[in-house]
């Protein structure tokens, strides 16, 4: 793992980062209430806190109507955030619904479900988790995402990992033997811009489970994708990265209520739509340079880089 020095720095190939001062405490999250299950997969979201139940009011009817044509129960994360130091705790209770389910499929709520979206219980193996690597998309002024690894791994005693991928886990699916990748940190944790989606990404690495690696045909995001070139194939639409709520909200109020959402099929058969193009899900996205704020598709608050300027990847 990097940890960037001042010389290091200088070769406009590693940025660097000052260290958070602020620590969260982990906090035991809330058991779940009573559930019946009537299925043996969930389809799970989380709105909490007045953004995230705006969120949800527009994204919630394409996730319901998913769970219904895949057969699984749906179930919403919703009050006010568990841990109001660091709102994004309360993703960690979706590991919570493998008590009652054998398979989940979580999703962020600011993501709006195609009607065409294939049945990802029949598409992906039972002993695989479907994440989405963000990793190719980065580029050299995302190399703050490291330190962040080499300081969470530092808080929870991990030793030394040196991961596969930052894995966005906005939208994940997984069996309840990969139960243990979802859990929260046990230890205090600095304050950082993806500090859960690092230690998930972390955990996924360290637990050795197998990955199936959704591409942009499945889970579609902004941050990545701003010209929405990709958009018209994306079947799960991800408006992550967006830093400006109205905006956020407007564009989600779009897809929800466009036609292509309800009647357009996907370029590519269901079965083939988790099938990567160099072209597509593997180009680096446009140059970032220091001093402009670049999103990691976390949806939170873009942190300002600091240092020199970059180069472009080639």
């Amino acid at each position: 793992m990097i940890l960037a020095t001042e010389d290091q720095s200088k070769t406009g190939y590693v940025h660097r980062l000052q260290q958070p001062d602020q620590w969260i405490e982990p906090v035991a999250l809330p058991p779940l209430p009573a559930i019946t299950p009537k299925s043996r997969f969930a389809v799970v979201t989380l709105g909490t806190g007045d953004r995230g139940r705006e969120l949800l009011e527009i994204s919630r009817p394409s996730i319901q109507a998913y769970a219904a044509k895949v057969g699984a129960d749906y179930h919403e994360i919703t009050g006010d955030p568990t841990n109001p130091a660091f709102v994004f705790w309360d993703k960690f209770r979706s590991e919570l619904f493998f008590d009652h389910y054998e398979r989940i499929v979580y999703v962020d709520s600011d993501i709006v479900i195609r009607a065409t979206a294939p049945n990802l219980f029949d598409l992906i193996p039972a002993d695989q988790v479907a994440v989405h690597d963000e990793t190719p998309f980065m580029g050299l002024a995302y190399a703050w995402i490291w330190q962040e690894f080499e300081w969470l791994c530092r808080s929870q005693g991990y030793g030394q990992i040196i991961p596969r991928g930052m894995f966005n886990t906005g939208f994940w699916v997984a069996s309840r033997q990969h139960r243990e990748a979802f859990k929260p940190m046990t230890r205090p944790f600095q304050l950082t811009h993806c500090a859960e989606q690092v230690h998930i990404s972390m955990r996924l690495h360290q637990l050795g489970f197998p990955i199936w690696p959704m591409t942009r045909r499945i889970h579609w995001q902004h941050w990545n994708d701003k010209a929405m070139k990709l958009f018209p194939q994306g079947q799960f639409l991800h408006f992550s990265g967006i830093t400006d709520h109205a905006k956020r909200l407007a564009l989600m109020r779009i897809a929800a209520g466009s036609a292509r959402i309800a009647q357009a099929a996907p370029k590519t058969p269901p079965a083939a739509v988790g099938m990567s193009s160099p072209t597509e899900d593997q180009k680096t996205p446009e140059k970032a340079t220091v001093g402009e704020k670049k999103p990691c598709g976390c949806g939170k608050k873009d942190r300002q880089l600091t240092g020199p300027k970059t180069r472009p990847l080639k």
